[in-house]
Parts: structure tokens; C-alpha cells; sequence
């Protein structure tokens, strides 16, 4: 179970370590950082609220995240299944939370999965880049294999961060009903995931 937790989040992680090059504020010396300007910031002030991912979109990453777990437990993987959806809230005070469940399962549920995770953190805009350093996770994977349960509590696996957001400063664009993380699919090497992710505003 450790390991499919690992491979999850691996995903997660490449999207969360991807950024368009040049020193990030995140790492600058509390010296170094550009001073704020008064100006009002039209992408943070659009990042507010709640967001989904695309739902085909991450079920299609976490695909093959799933045969690869079954291939090695020695299970066909006929009947493959996996859904997934992840709802972020970008808050006015910098935090975010999100939110992610996953259910799948392989060959007539020989193979089961369901998954309900959390990340909570903060984000900030610069020009038309965001960055959500991730500060906290947790939740529960739970894995039935062969008729065997077996439970994780995410709050103790090391890089349990399932949420799709860039840790430094990536290029994106928001408008009333999409939030778009520019190129960062394509950090993750997966088959039918594109170049951008795309949120849709639920809120």
C-alpha cells in the first residue's frame, strides 16, 4: 500500500516541482523578495473561490498509476477502472484547501482503491504566475487486494501531497470560469494528459 501511495503522489509532486525557470520568491532570501505593489492583483482577485479539475484529466493520470500497482501484485488488469476529482478553494487570506477522492478497481475488483486526501497550504500571484506551497496533508487510502483490507492514514506517509498545483511560480490564466496551469501536464510524461490543467469554477 505504501508504494501505490508513493506512486499517487508522484504525480502530484512532478506538477508541484515544475516552474518556468529564475529564482522562485519562495526560496529568495526574506531580503530579496520584490516589494508588493499597491496595484491590485486581477489574478489573485480571480483565483478566489473554488475550483474542480477536470475529472477526465485526472482519471486519466491516475490510470496508469493503478496498472502499474496491479502489474506488480501480479494481477491482470482486465476491467480497469479509476476516477478521480480534486476540489481546490483559494481563500482571500493566501491559503487553499483541496480536496481529493479516488476510486478504482481491476480486474473484478481483485484490485480495489478509494482514497480521500487533503492539502491545505498557502498561495500567492506574481504577475501572471501562481505558486501553492503545500504546509499540511492527510487523509485515508484504503486498498483491498485479493480480499485483504489494508488502510494508510496519509498524515504519516512522507510526499502524500495529492494536490495538482504548482509549489513554485508557474504560468497561469483565470478568467470568471477557468483557472488554467499553463504546460505543466506535460512535466508528467502520461499518456491523454495535456500540456495545460484546466479547473472549472464551482464557486
Amino acid at each position: 500500500m505504501r508504494r501505490l501511495v508513493v506512486l499517487f503522489a508522484a504525480a502530484a509532486l512532478a506538477v508541484a516541482g515544475c516552474q518556468s525557470g529564475g529564482a522562485s520568491t519562495w526560496t529568495m532570501e526574506p531580503g530579496d523578495r520584490p516589494t508588493p505593489t499597491p496595484e491590485i492583483d486581477a489574478l489573485a482577485a480571480c483565483l478566489h473561490g473554488t475550483w474542480v479539475l477536470d475529472e477526465a484529466v485526472f482519471s486519466a493520470m491516475l490510470y496508469p498509476v493503478l496498472v502499474d500497482y496491479a502489474t506488480e501484485a501480479g494481477v491482470a488488469t482486465t476491467d480497469t477502472t479509476i476516477t478521480g476529482t480534486q476540489t481546490v478553494t483559494f481563500d482571500t487570506d493566501g491559503t487553499f484547501t483541496a480536496t481529493t477522492m479516488v476510486s478504482g478497481s481491476v480486474a473484478a475488483e481483485t484490485v480495489r482503491l478509494s482514497l480521500e486526501a487533503w492539502t491545505t497550504g498557502t498561495w500567492r500571484t506574481d504577475g501572471q504566475k501562481v505558486a501553492a506551497p503545500t504546509v499540511d496533508y492527510g487523509g485515508t487510502a484504503t486498498q483491498v487486494l485479493h480480499g485483504e483490507s489494508q488502510s494508510d492514514d496519509l498524515a504519516g506517509a512522507d510526499d502524500a501531497d495529492f494536490a495538482m498545483l504548482p509549489r513554485n511560480l508557474a504560468p497561469a490564466s483565470c478568467t470568471d470560469n477557468t483557472l488554467t496551469f499553463t504546460g505543466v501536464g506535460r512535466v508528467l510524461d502520461l499518456p491523454d494528459v495535456p500540456d495545460d490543467l484546466v479547473f472549472t469554477r464551482r464557486s
